[in-house]
């Protein structure tokens, strides 16, 4: 599970953290910086993935062009916070492997030396308090000679650190998970770390991608929706799941939904027909925004692996806000049943208004003070007895109006 996430000098933020639980919730207006949070996941899932710093912050391209990689949002150029030259990411994670706890804490910094292009000044991987690697050890750290290169102390179990030093123009978790040099243990907490973050995946669904035609062989639903038409074929021959697609998207899409079938084109590739209790039948083609943002959001999550840390961008999006709490109850049942983990960012007051009380536990706020353009994050619990105040009837409103940001301005000027 991912437990908090620090991001320093990071886009909007020049100081911040967010935990996490099963389901977590950032709420702010727009341009507040929600989406620079998950950006910041983006930025370690690309570490995870053995890319360059240059190519994690811009794009990666195959040989022949294809775009493997998309990059941060606005690259380099608008990455550091206010311009400054470095910027520091640390997370940590807890995970449970054949009966024993990892309790990891990772820690990347760069700078930029010349336009689009970075190198890592600092990195670390702890467990518990036992040393992984540092480059900047508490005491006695290794000393920095080649601008080219970090120096990092890797940890023995003789307790005597061993002194390495790799190229810092791409993460040194990645090079030293594939190091035959370092030892079994510090080469195996590598590849755990590396394993969790390459397990992000991220949703923000384009109704005009969902309706598109598939091969049958694409059964992993893309960020913006690709492969819908195959990833539910593929759900429909999964024995656990058969039903569970259509009985959703009946509940969430108020259309009765009895079955799916599958016209292939010219290309070979599968068209998506939904067939409705009439026995009308209707393509992805000309269904409705909100029933393929549905369709795309179960295909997504009920096909999700364990440890899976799913980040949804503007969860109401096409969604009727009658709704709201049934999408919010599938997430708690696939975070449950499945053991993953749900990130989704909201304009919606009326998430606010559907959260339990677990979860609430668990929903931020994201705002910008108006002395400061720094996003900040607070628990909305802090700052609120949520509990009390979702008694009011016109409690959803007081999102809608700014009420949190103008008590969060209010409380930074005090």
């Amino acid at each position: 599970m991912l437990k908090r996430i620090k991001l320093e000098n990071f886009k909007s933020f020049s100081d911040a953290e967010v935990s996490f639980g099963p389901l977590t919730v950032l709420i702010g207006t727009n341009a507040s910086g929600k989406s620079n949070v998950k950006e910041a996941l983006r930025f370690l899932n690309g570490v995870s993935r053995g890319y360059s710093l240059s190519e994690i912050l811009n794009e990666k391209r195959a040989t022949d062009g294809t775009l493997l990689w998309r990059g941060i949002r606005g690259g380099t150029a608008e990455l550091i916070f206010k311009g400054l030259k470095e910027f520091q990411v640390t997370c940590d994670i807890e995970l449970s492997v054949a009966g024993y706890t990892f309790n990891l804490q990772y820690l990347v910094r760069a700078v930029a030396f010349r336009p689009n292009l970075f190198r890592v000044t600092r990195e670390s991987l702890y467990d518990k308090d036992r040393l992984i690697f540092d480059s900047h050890l508490p005491s006695d750290p290794p000393l920095q000679k080649d601008v080219n290169r970090l120096a990092v102390a890797i940890g023995n179990d003789n307790g005597v650190p061993t002194i390495a030093s790799f190229e810092n123009t791409s993460p040194i978790l990645h090079q030293l998970s594939t190091d035959r040099t370092v030892n079994d243990h510090v080469s195996a907490v590598a590849n755990q770390c590396i394993e969790f973050l390459s397990k992000f995946r991220f949703l923000d669904l384009d109704p005009n991608v969902l309706r598109e035609p598939s091969f049958e062989h694409e059964i992993v639903l893309g960020e913006h929706g690709e492969n819908l038409p195959s990833a539910v074929s593929h759900i429909l021959h999964l024995e656990h799941l058969q039903g569970a697609l259509a009985d959703w998207l009946s509940e969430l899409a108020a259309i009765e939904v009895l079955d799916f079938e599958f016209e292939p084109d010219l290309s070979g590739r599968l068209q998506l027909i939904l067939v409705q209790a009439d026995g009308w039948k209707v393509s992805a083609t000309s269904a409705s925004d909100g029933t393929l943002r549905f369709l795309g959001l179960l295909a997504a999550l009920l096909t999700g692996s364990k440890e899976n840390v799913f980040v949804i961008e503007e969860l109401e999006n096409g969604i009727h806000p009658s709704r709201v709490q049934l999408i919010l109850q599938l997430m708690h049942q696939v975070s449950a049943n499945q053991n993953v983990q749900i990130l989704a960012t909201s304009h919606s007051p009326q998430i606010l208004q559907e959260l339990t009380e677990e979860t609430v536990d668990n929903a931020w706020l994201i705002f910008r003070p108006t002395q400061d353009k720094s996003s900040r994050a607070r628990k909305v619990a802090e700052i609120i007895d949520i509990g009390k105040l979702k008694e009011a009837p016109d409690f959803a409103q007081l999102h809608t109006m700014g009420w949190f940001e103008t008590v969060m301005n209010f409380m930074e000027e005090s």
